[in-house]
């Protein structure tokens, strides 16, 4: 299997949507909202666009306990800076470092603290005071309960939401991914037997289609090929 990042629609409305924020003029809300199940490749995707579009922007991944002062000394830490002592040495360093640049700050798993009343608002000032995007990662419940936090969802501009592949973006995939052909019967096949699917899960999919191919001795898999598995 290629060892490569597959495009998908999510991906590129990821991009987008990020692109976008980044490209806004000061005064312009930058505030980005990604939902989705897991395993859709919402952490994958962000680290792709972090690594090839915006190497030094920022993703801290959230913990459920985290306090403020600890996603501030995170946010502090990825910035390659010294961690201040206190929470309002720490807020001052992070938006001095960040203001007036282009660099992003991505919150990942931010459903484990959408409960949490402080450390939303920091989130938020951060965003308020230095003047960057900040991406919101989160299960699609945790952006209904974001919702109670009004002075926030007014800053969101743009929202991303990763679904489960469809038939087209399993084409391209699968063509992006696997080193043998695989039929488009035996992508229906594969989608049928599935209940929904994410991307790791097509990954698993053309590994499997390369080991059939062989089995069977094949350059490409068929549907038939799939029934007789293992």
């Amino acid at each position: 299997m290629r060892k490569q990042f597959a495009m998908t629609a999510n991906v590129k409305r990821y991009v987008t949507a990020v692109n976008n924020a980044v490209a806004s003029p000061p005064g312009i809300d930058k505030f980005v909202i990604v939902t989705g199940e897991v395993g859709q490749g919402k952490t994958e995707t962000s680290l792709w666009w972090k690594n090839h579009h915006s190497p030094h922007s920022v993703l801290v991944r959230v913990k459920k306990a985290m306090g403020p002062k600890w996603l501030l000394s995170d946010i502090a830490s990825e910035l390659g800076l010294m961690p201040a002592k206190t929470s309002q040495a720490l807020f001052d360093q992070i938006v001095e470092t960040l203001m007036g640049s282009d660099r992003a700050l991505i919150l990942d798993e931010v459903d484990y603290v959408a409960d949490k009343n402080t450390l939303v608002e920091t989130i938020r000032d951060i965003g308020d005071m230095a003047g960057i995007p900040i991406i919101l990662i989160c299960m699609p419940w945790a952006d209904q309960r974001l919702k109670r936090y009004p002075a926030l969802m007014r800053r969101v501009s743009q929202r991303v939401v990763f679904q489960n592949l469809e038939f087209e973006d399993m084409r391209m995939v699968m063509d992006q991914i696997c080193e043998v052909s695989v039929s488009d019967d035996a992508l229906h096949a594969i989608l049928a037997s599935e209940k929904s699917m994410p991307v790791y899960s097509l990954y698993r999919w053309a590994q499997a289609c390369e080991t059939l191919a062989r089995k069977h001795t094949v350059s490409e898999v068929r549907a038939e090929h799939l029934a007789r598995k293992g």
